[in-house]
Order: C-alpha cells, then structure tokens, then sequence
C-alpha cells in the first residue's frame, strides 16, 4: 500500500468479529442458533475467505478497494491514479 493508506485490510480481526456479528442476526433463523452460525462461519467460510485473500491477492489486484466496515458509510482506501 502507498503511504497514508489504511492499514484495513478485510480478513483483519476486527472485520473478522463484524462478519461474525451480522451473519449470527442474519441467519440465525436459517441455521437455528448463533451459536450454530457462529461455528460454520469460523470453521468453513472465514478461512475459504483467508485462503482466497492468500492465494488471489484480490487487493494487490484491483483498481478501487472500499472499506465497506459501516455500509452506511463507505471508504475509499485505494483508487486509480488519474495523472
């Protein structure tokens, strides 16, 4: 990353206790517990999601990066250079 970029990177703990808070209120009624939601993520979709970032480099990659942390609220971490 360029100087005076965000450190965020998705996959960093604190992104990581975010996707496990929404997905245990969305799909409780899916899975039947938090608890139960809580398991699968940590066992299957959080480290697919680390293995994916590891071996794609999906950052190093694109042309714009948002932090999308608050949906409500957006960031932009990396664009284009436009000179």
């Amino acid at each position: 990353m360029e100087d005076g970029e965000s450190e965020a990177r998705p996959g960093c703990a604190g992104e990581r206790a975010e996707v496990l808070r929404r997905t245990q209120v969305r799909d409780e009624r899916v899975f039947g517990s938090r608890e139960v939601v809580r398991e699968r993520y940590a066992a299957r979709y959080l480290p697919g999601q680390e293995l994916y970032r590891a071996q794609a480099r999906p950052l190093d990659r694109a042309d714009v990066v948002l932090d999308l942390t608050d949906p409500l609220r957006p960031t932009v971490l990396r664009r284009p250079d436009r000179s």
